[in-house]
């Protein structure tokens, strides 16, 4: 049974294959509704459309059931309303990667504060695909307060949870970020500090597009961080010597 296949491709074809007969196909189509992959669970549901089914309700019904829970839970995340918020924060500290991405993804849609929050814990997780979600969830809705327990977590994190904040602030950018660019340059580790100096040079680089003012406090700190840096722990080179130099312009 090609619906049965383990290659997404494949089912997909033969999903295709059963439209002229499709009601002798409609209960294995309406199991595959909750499959994990989203391309054959939006292809199921295109071929139930017409048949009066409510997707919404047959995903909750199966999570109710722990049945077929992963694709019913990121089903659910596709097609699901706001009531259906507390469904997905239950099931969001699932050991599971795709379940907390689609729980964490579905919270984002419906609220995103409450994702806000769930990401400040999510983006130290030891999955990195966990973390990379979380990452840009916080980087498109980051105020100073979250920024400060990112902070936080930075100086007490390990070397990947070091690289995957120094990659959030890139992905932050603007004015906030330049002190905690600085910060890396002398870390212990050498590849943190490789991170720091590409990620500077990366920001110096988009600096002249930041028409906004820098906030006041953040600058003074950057100030601060600039003219303390501990010029022993840093390995220059002309280049570095340069753009340190350079940085000095926009510190003003």
């Amino acid at each position: 049974n090609f619906l049965q296949d383990q290659s997404v491709r494949i089912k997909v074809n033969a999903l295709y294959a059963t439209k002229p007969y499709n009601p002798d196909f409609d209960k294995q189509i309406n199991i595959l509704l909750s499959d994990e992959s989203a391309s054959v669970r939006e292809l199921c549901r295109h071929l139930l459309k017409t048949k009066g089914v409510n997707f919404s309700e047959i995903y909750r019904q199966r999570i109710k059931k722990e049945e077929l829970l992963s694709g019913s839970l990121i089903g659910l995340s596709e097609v699901g309303t706001i009531d259906d918020l507390p469904i997905f924060e239950q099931y969001i500290s699932s050991n599971k990667s795709k379940i907390i991405i689609g729980c964490l993804t579905a919270i984002n849609k419906f609220n995103p504060d409450i994702a806000k929050h769930h990401s400040l814990e999510l983006f130290t997780h030891s999955i990195k695909r966990v973390r990379n979600k979380a990452a840009e969830i916080l980087a498109k809705g980051c105020d100073i307060d979250t920024l400060q327990k990112i902070r936080q977590t930075y100086l007490a994190g390990d070397i990947e949870i070091k690289i995957t904040i120094l990659k959030l602030y890139n992905k932050i950018g603007g004015w906030n970020v330049i002190g905690d660019f600085l910060i890396a340059l002398t870390d212990e580790n050498s590849n943190i500090q490789n991170i720091g100096w590409q990620l500077l040079d990366k920001w110096k680089a988009s600096a002249t597009r930041l028409f906004t003012t820098p906030p006041k406090a953040e600058i003074e700190r950057a100030n601060d961080i600039y003219k303390n840096l501990d010029k022993s722990k840093i390995k220059m080179t002309h280049s570095r010597t340069n753009l340190l130099q350079d940085l000095q312009f926009y510190l003003r």
